[in-house]
């Protein structure tokens, strides 16, 4: 269990919570980080080697951390279409258990759709939305992952992978802590707009 990644997770979930709103440039680029954290772990799967598949999946989790931040009005609307590719994949399995192929392609090009149109159309809700939720999962899973002694990157990719993984009282603690950071940062935040991301 790595207590670095873990006290990184509790205290980025805290930033977003409270101020998501004004550093959506590391939220965009941990969520760069994230996917390419987890494709390098895909390409690592191929290999024999557990030292190279964890430098693979850091060194492609950095280049799109960093591609992310930078580039941040195409990372900003790409984010938009990967959540609402995985909010719309995570309904669908929550319906059918075991959807067939096709059908789970589509849902996901139709979920990347509309999040990214959402995204771009409701910039400032998106943020708030968005960073609240994402850090309520980062803080709420980095201190569950101190009692069940499991990593933080396998509580997320679970998160967003599997319905029903976890016992009632994350979801509630998640959704409560994400409630809070959506009103808490209309509030303080109001009347204030994003940065570089004009309409």
């Amino acid at each position: 269990m790595n207590y670095i990644v873990i006290a990184a997770a509790i205290a980025l979930g805290i930033i977003l919570i409270l101020w998501g709103f004004k550093t959506y440039r590391v939220w965009l680029g941990l969520i760069g980080f994230t996917f390419g954290y987890a494709f390098g772990g895909m390409l690592g799967q191929f290999t024999d080697s557990e030292s190279l598949q964890f430098w693979l999946m850091i060194g492609f989790g950095i280049i799109l951390g960093l591609i992310a931040y930078t580039l941040f009005k195409f990372a900003f609307t790409v984010s938009g279409a990967l959540i609402g590719a995985v909010a719309a994949g995570y309904v669908l399995r929550m319906v059918v258990a075991e959807p067939q192929l096709w059908v789970l392609i589509a849902v996901y090009v139709i979920g990347a759709i509309v999040g990214g149109i959402i995204a771009r159309m409701f910039i400032k809700p998106y943020l708030i939305l968005s960073t609240s939720l994402f850090g309520g999962a980062l803080l709420t899973l980095g201190i569950y992952s101190i009692f069940i002694k499991e990593s933080v990157e396998s509580l997320m990719n679970a998160l967003t992978s599997e319905v029903g993984t976890f016992p009632w009282y994350i979801y509630s603690a998640i959704a409560v802590l994400a409630l809070f950071g959506i009103v808490y940062q209309f509030k303080i935040f109001k009347g204030h707009e994003p940065k570089g991301l004009e309409k």
